[in-house]
């Protein structure tokens, strides 16, 4: 129903939930622009979300050197609520997690024109943190629902999803008071040199 734009990010079966004023359909026959919908969704018994295309996640699979988190497994709960209205669907209320490994909150907007926008929360164990992250400690929050969260702003497009985790990560490896890389350094570099897997 809500077609290949959301499909590419996020794959797999779901069923209806019972939330209340959620799980309806209405629309008028002579506007299209009258069409709302409302689901409340879970991940189905038999068969598992799995959630991908984000460059955050291959960044993590990448510092953690653990490819499960490029395409995770939604294997420990997924749910979410799902609405249309105007051209916009929007999946908000989420709250995925995969076996002790990745947690996210947050919501996602697929605008019309196939814009993507939306602010996630990522949860980590903090054990991650200190083994591959300590030197970017200060941009995690501290410990909640046994990991710790980071915002990351989604944008680009359902085909080419971006987002700042990156950017974020590397902000965080600066030295206090600095507003600027060294001259002849480049921050890409120095966020890939710090992070890569020993």
């Amino acid at each position: 129903l809500v077609g290949l734009d959301l499909g590419r990010i996020l794959s797999g079966r779901i069923e209806s939930r019972e939330v209340i004023n959620s799980n309806f359909l209405s629309f008028n026959p002579g506007s299209a622009e009258s069409h709302r919908f409302v689901l409340a969704f879970r991940g189905g018994f038999s068969s598992r979300l799995t959630l991908g295309n984000f460059p955050f996640l291959y960044e993590l699979s990448r510092i953690l050197d653990d490819s499960g988190y490029e395409k995770p497994n939604l294997d420990s709960g997924a749910s979410g609520v799902i609405r249309y209205s105007g051209g916009v669907w929007v999946i908000d209320e989420l709250r995925f997690e995969s076996k002790s490994r990745l947690g996210i909150r947050g919501s996602l907007t697929i605008g019309a024109d196939k814009s993507l926008s939306g602010r996630l929360e990522v949860g980590l164990p903090a054990r991650q943190i200190s083994t591959f992250l300590s030197s970017m400690d200060s941009v995690f929050s501290p410990p909640r629902e046994e990991m710790r969260w980071i915002d990351v702003q989604i944008s680009g497009n359902t085909t080419a999803p971006q987002d700042d985790l990156a950017k974020r990560l590397v902000a965080s490896m600066k030295p206090a008071g600095s507003s600027k890389a060294s001259s002849g350094s480049d921050p890409r570099s120095q966020f890939e040199e710090a992070t890569r897997p020993r």
